[in-house]
Order: C-alpha cells, then sequence, then structure tokens
C-alpha cells in the first residue's frame, strides 16, 4: 500500500544475506527443474496503481529477481 518507499528498507538482515538467500533460492529451484515466471507487483488501495519496488537502487535485474515466482514445468517443456 506504499507506506514504505522499497522493501530492502524494511528488512532486518544486511543485504549481503539478501543476496545469498536469492541466489540459492535460484540455485536450487533451477536444481529442481522450476521455471522462472516474472510477475509485476502494483499497490493496491486508494489511488493510482504505481509498480513497487524492491530494492533501494530500483535496478531492473534485481528488481527481476526479487519479482520471480518459481513453478512447474508444462508437461509440454
Amino acid at each position: 500500500m506504499k507506506r514504505i518507499p522499497y522493501l530492502e528498507k524494511s528488512v532486518k538482515v544486511g543485504l549481503s544475506k539478501i543476496t545469498f538467500i536469492n541466489k540459492t533460492i535460484r540455485e536450487n529451484c533451477r536444481k529442481g527443474g522450476l521455471r522462472e515466471s516474472y510477475t509485476a507487483y502494483k499497490s493496491w488501495g486508494k489511488g493510482a496503481k504505481v509498480d513497487l519496488q524492491f530494492s533501494k537502487s530500483g535496478a531492473k535485474n534485481i528488481e527481476a529477481l526479487y519479482s520471480t515466482h518459481w513453478l512447474k514445468r508444462r508437461p509440454s517443456e
């Protein structure tokens, strides 16, 4: 609901731990045969719907890492 400017501001651990966790999840999901699926996160509530930001920098590659869901592969894949 746009209460914080970006998600990393409210996380209580250091960025190195967050990076390690994201990297580990990514590696394990790939090894497990899951596929990546990007998900756009928008604000909700009153007012204009804006893209939510995960990182302080707002860099596209970092934002993509945070907003990736991991799904089972389809039978045709």
